[in-house]
């Protein structure tokens, strides 16, 4: 064989080899597009089913939120009365003179604790509601336990301040 005859075959081959390459690359790319489509399709399909989860779990939890929203409210609302109740007695007592006997203190005392029993209550309601509300809902609900506890504490330093005055005055009486 001459050299031309050979070089003919080697470039015939090389054209053939090329060609199948192509053909055989653009197959491949094919296929991964059609995967590619597919796997689009399947997580769109997907994505829909959870919207339609949470369109429902939405339905169903808010008239829940809702309704503990209001009943954890109108509880607030009847402890800052009760604060504001117990507050005017303590003031009252305060201001009432002291005799040999603590003029209310003893009921007062007992209606303090009453109510920081009650804030222990309300906190374990707000534990129940959060759980079932938003992000937005955890903080106000956090946020009116930490004003019931401030309050409940400001009773009892004032109660045991007017505790100690009245121990103090009796002390003061029998001398």
């Amino acid at each position: 064989m001459t050299l031309t005859i050979v070089n003919t075959l080697l470039n015939a081959l090389t054209l053939v080899l090329v060609s199948c390459y192509g053909i055989w690359l653009k197959k491949i790319v094919e296929q991964q597009l059609k995967a590619k489509d597919a796997s689009i399709e399947n997580q769109g399909t997907i994505i829909k089913m959870h919207e339609a989860a949470i369109a429902h779990l939405k339905e169903e939890a808010t008239p829940a939120i809702v309704d503990s929203y209001q009943k954890v409210r109108k509880f607030a609302d009847e402890m800052a009365a009760t604060n504001t109740k117990l507050t005017s007695q303590i003031d009252e007592a305060k201001n009432t003179k002291v005799s040999g006997e603590k003029p209310g203190l003893d009921l007062l005392l007992a209606e303090r604790k009453g109510f920081l029993a009650a804030s222990k209550i309300f906190s374990d309601a707000i534990q129940s509601v959060t759980t079932l509300g938003s992000q937005a809902k955890l903080i106000t609900a956090k946020d009116l336990l930490l004003v019931l506890q401030t309050i409940g504490n400001g009773m009892s330093e004032w109660t045991n301040a007017n505790l100690e005055k009245s121990k103090t005055f009796r002390q003061l009486g029998k001398t």
